[in-house]
């Protein structure tokens, strides 16, 4: 998992829309402190240590090697709609509860 800043630029489109585009830089990378199987979960508990404070931070969890059961692809996705979005600062240096799930991205093979 990575901490990423996340700014944006404005694209001007030649019409009464603009669009921008999220960049995302890299700036804190985490380590799993913890682990937990089952039979129907796995679960991994993880620290990014010293984030920068003060700026929007995009929280990327990559997985490599996870096959979801009939094939395809997983993602880490968070499980909240804007959840692995944070700001952190002085007076809250910490934030709980940036959780991700497996999430089958494309099926197998036709």
């Amino acid at each position: 998992m990575i901490a990423h800043e996340q700014t944006f630029t404005s694209e001007p489109s030649g019409g009464p829309f603009a669009s921008s585009t999220e960049h995302l830089t890299p700036v804190a990378t985490g380590e799993i402190t913890a682990v937990t199987v089952t039979d129907q979960t796995s679960q991994a508990t993880y620290r990014i240590a010293d984030p920068p404070k003060d700026r929007q931070l995009r929280v990327v969890v990559e997985q490599h090697g996870l096959t979801p059961t009939g094939g395809g692809q997983a993602v880490m996705t968070p499980t909240a709609g804007g959840g692995d979005l944070i700001r952190l600062t002085i007076a809250h240096p910490t934030r709980g509860g940036v959780d991700f799930v497996a999430r089958r991205l494309s099926s197998g093979p036709a």
